[in-house]
């Protein structure tokens, strides 16, 4: 998959939905979350120990190629990022998102304007008494309590996003994750020539039927050697 068609889809399903805007917005904003992508790809292969790279020139692909719906301008990732390893990335991306959203809100918790409605800012007020009279009016924008509370529903979505996160590290790890270190044992071709079934000491070279036959023999030897004496001797006390 390509950059561009990760961030396509990720503003498609996932931070963009509802969000009503020109064309040329929806583009920009395609464009910040390839330029993560980009930047993260370092990150990515730290989590999977994979080396994936970014290339330096863009590249316009036409729409349909590689499933990508609409086309356009992207960097290419060599070698191709596959689903799994997009599946982590798309993840990386929302947890860093939701971080970002909950600080920006609770940043925004304290600030006031003259200016009802500006966004990321508290009206001057909602309730006006004199006397008798009382006016009143909803307010305009969220007051600190509200984004206090948005702050923390962002925090928990950029958690579950964490917790997805190592799921899918853990199990590209296990099942799909090149070795990091390769341990090689003497192969056949670097011992005698032997029967495979029998079971080889690399030390010695030798195979232990062979040296437990040896052992066997050379007590057998030994016996053989003593008996033969010791009937000798019988033999001589006989005559």
């Amino acid at each position: 998959m390509y950059l561009g068609q990760i961030a396509e889809y990720i503003w498609d399903n996932e931070v963009g939905e509802g969000v009503v805007g020109t064309p040329g917005f929806e583009v920009g904003e395609k464009q910040k979350i390839a330029d993560y992508l980009e930047i993260n790809i370092g990150t990515l292969n730290m989590l999977i120990n994979t080396e994936f790279c970014v290339d330096s020139n863009a590249t316009t692909i036409s729409p349909g190629t590689g499933g990508w719906t609409n086309g356009g301008l992207t960097k290419l990732v060599y070698p191709e990022l596959k689903k799994e390893e997009s599946s982590i990335l798309i993840q990386l991306y929302l947890r860093d998102y939701y971080k970002k959203k909950a600080r920006v809100v609770l940043n925004s918790s304290g600030s006031s304007s003259t200016t009802p409605g500006v966004p990321g800012q508290t009206s001057d007020w909602t309730e006006l008494r004199e006397g008798d009279s009382v006016i009143k009016r909803v307010a305009t924008v969220a007051t600190p309590a509200q984004k206090t509370a948005a702050s923390k529903v962002y925090n928990s979505l950029s958690q579950d996003a964490d917790d997805e996160l190592k799921s899918l590290i853990q199990r590209y790890n296990l099942y799909l994750s090149k070795p990091r270190q390769v341990v090689s044992q003497l192969s056949h071709e670097s011992l005698p020539d032997r029967p495979p079934e029998q079971c080889w000491d690399p030390v010695t070279c030798q195979d232990h039927e062979s040296s437990a036959s040896s052992s066997a023999g050379s007590d057998s030897t030994g016996d053989s050697g003593g008996g033969d004496s010791g009937g000798g001797g019988d033999s001589g006390g006989a005559d």
